[in-house]
């Protein structure tokens, strides 16, 4: 974390639309409320190119049409209102997996990539509706992180499946140091998902300027 905190390498539409969104997300107290909230979901809406999520031209992959993702959220408030009180630091073992499994259920079907790929795009898209449970996760620090690789040989679901529990177990096993990030504050410290994937990114940046590493 310290690293990342360091580094400051993020800044302009990436960094303001994150924290407008989160601003505005913490300002609601329901899911239905927060589903509502018109300014809050075009926040959103404008975080996921500005975090990489579309190109104009000819790539396959774009953000979904806006009145597409808003309807298939809010189709998804049922299981919103199930995820909404949960914790990263603070998930007993025993729930891990039901969470993981709802998670994916909101990712899998608001489909907020127009690529066969949501787990990027998902993700993103949900940590802003549960910063305080999802971490984002994307291909240059997490996949790679993970894998190694910038990409997923054996699919989305299995992928999240696998790497959310590692995720609460780093949460849980860190709970000290996430809570002094927090207190530090700092440009993208928006919540305890977001600062675990800071840490992640700091590590992978640490990682790739040692000497000889790629």
């Amino acid at each position: 974390m310290r690293y990342f905190e360091a580094a400051n390498a993020f800044s302009g539409p990436s960094v303001y639309f994150h924290h407008r969104a989160i601003e505005r997300r913490r300002t609601h107290t329901s899911v239905t409320d927060l589903l509502a909230d018109e300014r809050f979901l075009e926040y959103v809406y404008a975080v996921l190119p500005s975090w990489g999520m579309h190109r104009m031209g000819p790539q396959r992959a774009k953000v979904t049409d806006f009145g597409e993702l808003v309807a298939a959220l809010r189709a998804a408030a049922p299981v919103l209102e199930e995820l909404w009180p949960l914790h990263i630091t603070r998930l007993t073992p025993g729930t891990v997996h039901a969470v993981s499994q709802s998670a994916w259920q909101v990712i899998a079907g608001i489909r907020a990539s127009t690529s066969g790929t949501q787990i990027v795009a998902g993700s993103k898209t949900l940590h802003h509706f549960l910063p305080d449970l999802i971490p984002p996760i994307d291909r240059q620090y997490t996949f790679r992180f993970f894998t190694g690789q910038t990409e997923v040989r054996f699919g989305d679901q299995r992928a999240f499946l696998d790497w959310f529990p590692a995720l609460t177990e780093i949460a849980e096993r860190c709970r000290a140091p996430i809570d002094a990030a927090l207190g530090r504050g700092g440009v993208l410290a928006t919540g305890p998902a977001k600062v675990i994937d800071n840490a992640i990114i700091g590590f992978m940046q640490a990682k790739s300027a040692q000497p000889g590493t790629t």
